[in-house]
Protein backbone atom coordinates (compact mmCIF):
# COMPACT_ATOMS: atom_id res chain seq x y z
CA UNK A 1 0.00 0.00 0.00
CA UNK A 2 1.41 3.32 -1.26
CA UNK A 3 2.91 5.58 2.21
CA UNK A 4 1.61 9.10 2.76
CA UNK A 5 4.45 11.92 2.12
CA UNK A 6 5.21 11.87 5.78
CA UNK A 7 6.28 8.39 5.05
CA UNK A 8 3.52 6.21 7.31
CA UNK A 9 0.38 4.70 5.60
CA UNK A 10 -2.94 6.37 5.36
CA UNK A 11 -4.98 5.49 8.13
CA UNK A 12 -7.93 2.71 7.03
CA UNK A 13 -10.46 6.15 7.78
CA UNK A 14 -8.67 8.15 5.10
CA UNK A 15 -8.85 5.16 2.45
CA UNK A 16 -12.78 5.04 2.77
CA UNK A 17 -12.94 8.60 2.82
CA UNK A 18 -10.84 9.10 -0.12
CA UNK A 19 -13.32 6.38 -1.75
CA UNK A 20 -16.22 7.71 -0.80
CA UNK A 21 -14.81 11.20 -2.97
CA UNK A 22 -14.12 9.15 -6.03
CA UNK A 23 -17.85 7.33 -5.51
CA UNK A 24 -19.34 11.49 -4.88
CA UNK A 25 -17.23 12.41 -8.16
CA UNK A 26 -18.60 9.15 -10.12
CA UNK A 27 -21.84 9.91 -9.44
CA UNK A 28 -21.92 13.70 -9.97
CA UNK A 29 -20.36 12.80 -13.57
CA UNK A 30 -23.46 10.55 -14.66
CA UNK A 31 -25.91 12.91 -13.19
CA UNK A 32 -24.40 15.73 -15.61
CA UNK A 33 -24.36 13.08 -18.20
CA UNK A 34 -27.49 12.13 -17.27
CA UNK A 35 -28.94 16.03 -17.80
CA UNK A 36 -26.82 16.30 -20.58
CA UNK A 37 -28.40 13.14 -22.89
CA UNK A 38 -31.87 14.53 -21.77
CA UNK A 39 -31.02 18.00 -23.34
CA UNK A 40 -29.42 17.00 -26.38
CA UNK A 41 -32.96 14.63 -26.71
CA UNK A 42 -34.95 17.79 -25.88
CA UNK A 43 -33.30 19.60 -28.76
CA UNK A 44 -33.16 16.38 -30.85
CA UNK A 45 -37.12 16.30 -30.67
CA UNK A 46 -37.49 20.05 -30.77
CA UNK A 47 -35.48 19.56 -34.22
CA UNK A 48 -37.82 16.51 -35.70
CA UNK A 49 -40.71 18.33 -35.08
CA UNK A 50 -39.68 21.49 -36.44
CA UNK A 51 -38.73 19.74 -40.22
CA UNK A 52 -41.60 17.14 -40.11
CA UNK A 53 -44.69 17.76 -37.82
CA UNK A 54 -45.05 21.77 -37.17
CA UNK A 55 -42.66 24.52 -38.65
CA UNK A 56 -42.32 28.06 -36.61
CA UNK A 57 -42.04 30.93 -39.31
CA UNK A 58 -42.20 34.69 -38.71
CA UNK A 59 -44.70 36.87 -40.75
CA UNK A 60 -41.89 39.66 -42.69
CA UNK A 61 -43.40 42.53 -44.03
CA UNK A 62 -47.37 44.01 -44.81
CA UNK A 63 -48.42 41.52 -48.12
CA UNK A 64 -50.43 39.37 -45.92
CA UNK A 65 -52.29 41.98 -43.96
CA UNK A 66 -55.00 42.10 -42.86
CA UNK A 67 -54.58 38.53 -42.41
CA UNK A 68 -51.37 38.09 -40.82
CA UNK A 69 -49.35 41.41 -40.08
CA UNK A 70 -45.48 41.56 -39.83
CA UNK A 71 -44.13 40.08 -36.86
CA UNK A 72 -46.93 37.57 -36.65
CA UNK A 73 -45.41 33.77 -35.36
CA UNK A 74 -47.67 31.23 -37.05
CA UNK A 75 -47.34 27.87 -36.98
CA UNK A 76 -46.90 25.74 -40.34
CA UNK A 77 -47.97 21.78 -40.80
CA UNK A 78 -45.70 20.22 -43.96
CA UNK A 79 -46.81 16.56 -42.70
CA UNK A 80 -47.98 14.98 -46.05
CA UNK A 81 -49.30 19.01 -47.21
CA UNK A 82 -50.30 19.15 -50.81
CA UNK A 83 -51.06 22.42 -51.76
CA UNK A 84 -54.74 24.09 -52.29
CA UNK A 85 -56.85 26.65 -53.29
CA UNK A 86 -57.06 29.61 -50.79
CA UNK A 87 -54.14 27.68 -48.28
CA UNK A 88 -51.40 30.63 -46.57
CA UNK A 89 -48.48 28.50 -47.40
CA UNK A 90 -44.92 29.42 -46.29
CA UNK A 91 -42.05 29.07 -49.01
CA UNK A 92 -38.56 29.16 -48.40
CA UNK A 93 -37.77 30.79 -51.65
CA UNK A 94 -35.10 33.54 -50.57
CA UNK A 95 -35.75 37.07 -52.18
CA UNK A 96 -34.23 39.12 -49.19
CA UNK A 97 -37.10 39.02 -46.89
CA UNK A 98 -37.15 35.81 -45.13
CA UNK A 99 -39.80 33.03 -45.62
CA UNK A 100 -42.47 33.96 -47.74
CA UNK A 101 -46.21 33.92 -46.14
CA UNK A 102 -48.83 33.93 -49.12
CA UNK A 103 -51.93 32.73 -50.66
CA UNK A 104 -52.48 30.02 -53.03
CA UNK A 105 -54.25 31.41 -55.69
CA UNK A 106 -53.58 28.62 -58.54
CA UNK A 107 -52.49 25.07 -58.51
CA UNK A 108 -50.68 23.18 -62.18
CA UNK A 109 -52.43 23.39 -65.45
CA UNK A 110 -54.39 26.17 -63.76
CA UNK A 111 -54.76 29.28 -66.08
CA UNK A 112 -54.89 32.60 -64.05
CA UNK A 113 -55.73 36.23 -65.90
CA UNK A 114 -56.02 39.33 -63.53
CA UNK A 115 -58.17 41.78 -65.00
CA UNK A 116 -56.49 44.93 -65.53
CA UNK A 117 -59.59 47.28 -65.48
CA UNK A 118 -60.83 46.07 -62.13
CA UNK A 119 -57.90 44.33 -60.64
CA UNK A 120 -60.10 40.89 -60.08
CA UNK A 121 -58.48 37.38 -60.46
CA UNK A 122 -60.28 34.48 -62.26
CA UNK A 123 -58.54 30.86 -62.41
CA UNK A 124 -59.39 28.79 -65.38
CA UNK A 125 -62.14 31.80 -66.60
CA UNK A 126 -64.16 31.73 -63.31
CA UNK A 127 -63.78 35.28 -60.90
CA UNK A 128 -62.66 33.92 -57.44
CA UNK A 129 -64.47 35.51 -54.67
CA UNK A 130 -61.61 37.01 -52.33
CA UNK A 131 -63.12 38.18 -48.98
CA UNK A 132 -59.80 38.30 -47.24
CA UNK A 133 -57.54 40.68 -49.44
CA UNK A 134 -57.10 44.30 -48.55
CA UNK A 135 -58.16 45.71 -51.67
CA UNK A 136 -58.01 44.76 -55.68
CA UNK A 137 -54.43 44.88 -57.51
CA UNK A 138 -54.39 48.09 -59.26
CA UNK A 139 -50.66 47.86 -60.19
CA UNK A 140 -48.93 46.23 -63.21
CA UNK A 141 -47.78 43.00 -62.89
CA UNK A 142 -44.19 41.87 -64.79
CA UNK A 143 -45.50 38.98 -66.28
CA UNK A 144 -48.38 38.30 -68.96
CA UNK A 145 -51.68 37.50 -68.36
CA UNK A 146 -53.61 34.85 -69.22
CA UNK A 147 -50.61 32.38 -67.55
CA UNK A 148 -50.35 28.79 -67.04
CA UNK A 149 -49.23 27.62 -64.27
CA UNK A 150 -46.81 25.09 -64.87
CA UNK A 151 -46.41 21.58 -63.71
CA UNK A 152 -45.23 20.75 -60.10
CA UNK A 153 -45.96 24.69 -59.53
CA UNK A 154 -48.27 27.22 -57.58
CA UNK A 155 -49.22 30.72 -57.94
CA UNK A 156 -49.52 32.70 -55.32
CA UNK A 157 -50.56 36.13 -53.77
CA UNK A 158 -50.26 37.89 -50.76
CA UNK A 159 -53.54 39.16 -49.53
CA UNK A 160 -52.27 42.86 -49.41
CA UNK A 161 -52.18 42.79 -53.12
CA UNK A 162 -50.54 46.33 -53.48
CA UNK A 163 -48.27 46.12 -51.57
CA UNK A 164 -46.86 42.19 -52.54
CA UNK A 165 -43.89 40.59 -53.64
CA UNK A 166 -45.33 37.53 -55.38
CA UNK A 167 -46.27 35.38 -58.61
CA UNK A 168 -46.65 38.34 -60.27
CA UNK A 169 -43.07 39.24 -60.19
CA UNK A 170 -40.01 38.16 -61.99
CA UNK A 171 -38.26 37.37 -58.72
CA UNK A 172 -40.41 35.04 -57.45
CA UNK A 173 -43.22 33.43 -60.24
CA UNK A 174 -44.77 30.80 -60.20
CA UNK A 175 -43.61 28.69 -56.86
CA UNK A 176 -41.78 25.70 -56.85
CA UNK A 177 -43.93 22.80 -54.92
CA UNK A 178 -41.04 21.83 -53.63
CA UNK A 179 -40.09 25.34 -51.85
CA UNK A 180 -43.56 25.09 -50.09
CA UNK A 181 -42.44 24.47 -46.11
CA UNK A 182 -46.08 23.74 -45.28
CA UNK A 183 -49.57 25.42 -44.66
CA UNK A 184 -49.96 27.75 -41.90
CA UNK A 185 -52.54 26.36 -39.60
CA UNK A 186 -52.14 28.76 -36.31
CA UNK A 187 -50.52 32.19 -35.21
CA UNK A 188 -48.99 32.19 -31.84
CA UNK A 189 -47.85 35.33 -31.44
CA UNK A 190 -48.84 37.78 -30.53
CA UNK A 191 -51.55 36.62 -27.94
CA UNK A 192 -54.04 39.09 -29.12
CA UNK A 193 -54.30 36.92 -32.07
CA UNK A 194 -53.52 33.55 -30.78
CA UNK A 195 -55.45 30.71 -32.43
CA UNK A 196 -56.15 28.92 -35.72
CA UNK A 197 -55.78 30.59 -38.66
Amino acid sequence: MAQTRSGRRPSLEAIHAEIKRIEQRRERQKEVGGIIGRILFVVMAVMLLNIYVLRIATVSGASMEPTLRGGDVVLCSPLGYKPDYGDIVVTELDIGEGDLAKRVIALAGDTVDIDPGTGAVSVNGKVIDEPYIAEPIHEKPDMEFPAVVPRGRVFILGDNRNNSVDSRKEIVGMVPESTILGKVVFRIWPLGGFGPI
